[in-house]
């Protein structure tokens, strides 16, 4: 008889999760990627991000897969935290119809599903109707794992000392809580949890009020995956996977507190028990959400303190949740190497603004970015080999090559602006300094460059062809101001104007310039598809 438990108990919930597993992969590849697009695509309104948070969990089945999506999309910077809240809220709400369809209790036709699933699944020749006998197969395999299951725990109520102990539950509902979260935790789903609560309570081992309070921790335990999912990720990440757990508490709160009244509501909406369950957890979410819809703005600032932190990491983009999606990760890549771009300007910046202000803190600052900048490459380099090994079309693949010439110039320039750093820091170093001629030469081409570069960054950022070609003519006027100064640097050194070693510092200086001119103008070339 234990045997019959245990094997029936896990067997039974083993169909069920993976019939869950089954239908929600099937409905993913019907819906094919517009559910990623509609995540994408979301606007500043938390009240359509609930809208999408339910049908895009209606078709993942799994309010932790969604929460887990919406990590990476925040990680990537795709969303923010304000917008997250919302789709959290709809998250809840679609998980719900998971549990109503298993109430239906379509146990008749888990056998005859499974076989018109099956045999679609292995003999349909377009992926559609493959997909389509995944989720019929899904169903039946669901509502098989249950029927498995509910066969297994009738025996349990011979056993008086277990029969005790889950009825005792409705006069301990903290408990009950406690119960729903180790089981959700332990078998990572609530849909299943769900599912084996209503064998229990269709055995009659468990009644309502028993029952919802395990409901209600099924809700918080659902919230560790993403919990976890969002280790090592940005502040506004974890922060989304700690509202979704301070959401779903707050709403057990509440629920508990007023726990007598909510039982009497739910009894109005059906006289099954079954449906009776599924409906606590459907009102619970959508009731839950519509309390706390109007405090939104509390909650992150809650949730903000409860993570602290300054949203500020390299890589800022890259998020290898996205790379399924080809041209939303190599958007992401773009915006990296945008990023990218920036660091390195700012280090031109700094290597001169240290050298005119005597500030070793600003070369230090440029030591540090060009670590980043190093990091940088690497990270963007494996990120774009990633989405190479998907299917993608020849304008991605194009663009990747492009993108990986392009990193390596950024690179190169950050390169250039540590040496200028070094120079300058020896100029200060030894007190020599410029003549006030050559000083004025070194700005001017500095200011030439960093404009150079600044649109060629912008032309990136961009996509603008216009402001690429425009900038190309930046890098003839830095080759004739380099030989122009070169020239006059050398009139210096005859008139004894400038000694020796400030002339070697100049001419390194000028080549560093002359350098970085060179990789803007790759730049350039590569938005205007030459390379």
């Amino acid at each position: 008889m234990v045997t019959q438990i245990v094997f029936g108990t896990i067997g039974g919930l083993g169909l069920l999760i993976y019939g869950i597993q089954l239908l929600g992969d099937g409905l993913q590849q019907v819906a094919g990627e517009r559910m990623r697009s509609l995540l994408a695509a979301l606007t500043k309104n938390p009240l359509r991000g609930i809208a999408v948070g339910a049908v895009v969990t209606s078709i993942i089945q799994s309010s932790s897969a969604t929460t887990v999506l919406l990590v990476g999309f925040i990680n990537a910077g795709l969303l923010n935290l304000y917008q997250a809240v919302g789709v959290i809220m709809g998250a809840n709400i679609g998980t719900t119809v998971t549990a109503q369809i298993i109430a239906l209790k379509l146990t008749k036709v888990a056998l005859p599903a499974i076989g018109i699933g099956c045999a679609m699944t292995l003999f349909s020749k377009r992926n559609l109707y493959k997909n389509i006998g995944q989720i019929i197969l899904g169903f039946g395999l669901l509502f098989l794992g249950l029927n498995t299951m509910s066969g297994a725990v009738k025996f349990l109520r011979q056993h008086e000392a277990i029969v005790n102990f889950l009825l005792s539950l409705s006069h301990r509902p903290y408990l009950g809580v406690l119960a729903g979260i180790l089981v959700t935790v332990t078998i990572q789903s609530s849909s299943a949890s769900i599912g084996l609560l209503l064998s229990l309570s269709g055995s009659g081992l468990i009644n309502l009020s028993a029952a919802i309070p395990i409901l209600l921790g099924d809700n918080i335990g659902t919230c560790v995956t993403a919990l976890l999912a969002s280790i090592g990720t940005s502040v506004s990440a974890k922060r989304a996977a700690v509202a979704h757990t301070v959401f779903n508490l707050i709403g057990t709160v509440i629920v508990l507190l007023l726990l007598p009244y909510y039982m009497k509501l739910i009894q109005l909406t059906s006289g099954n028990i079954a449906h009776q369950i599924a409906n606590a957890h459907t009102l619970f979410n959508v009731a839950n959400t519509i309390i706390l819809f109007p405090f939104i703005p509390l909650l992150i600032k809650l949730v903000t303190k409860l993570v602290p932190g300054e949203e500020m990491k390299s890589p800022n983009y890259l998020d290898e949740r996205l790379l399924t999606t080809p041209v939303l990760a190599l958007e992401q890549a773009r915006n990296e190497i945008i990023y990218m771009g920036k660091t390195a300007e700012e280090m031109l910046d700094l290597s001169m603004h240290g050298l005119y202000n005597k500030d070793y803190n600003d070369f230090k600052k440029v030591i540090k970015k060009e670590h980043i900048t190093d990091v940088l490459e690497k990270d963007i380099a494996d990120y774009l080999v990633k989405i190479s090994q998907k299917t993608i079309n020849p304008e991605i693949a194009r663009q990747i090559s492009s993108f990986l010439h392009v990193i390596n110039d950024v690179e190169r320039i950050g390169d250039h602006a540590e040496n200028l750093t070094k120079l300058s820091e020896r100029l200060l170093d030894g007190k020599f300094g410029f003549s006030e001629e050559a000083m004025g030469e070194i700005d001017n081409l500095y200011k030439k460059t960093l404009l150079f570069l600044k649109d060629a960054v912008q032309a990136i950022s961009d996509n603008d062809q216009k402001l690429a070609q425009e900038a190309l003519s930046y890098e003839d006027d830095i080759d004739d101001m380099v030989v122009k100064y070169r020239q006059l640097h050398v009139e210096r050194l005859n008139n004894g104007k400038c000694k020796v070693i400030q002339g070697l510092i100049f001419t390194d200086m000028l080549h560093n310039f002359e350098k970085i001119g060179d990789h803007a103008y790759n730049l350039c070339e590569a938005v205007l598809g030459i390379k």
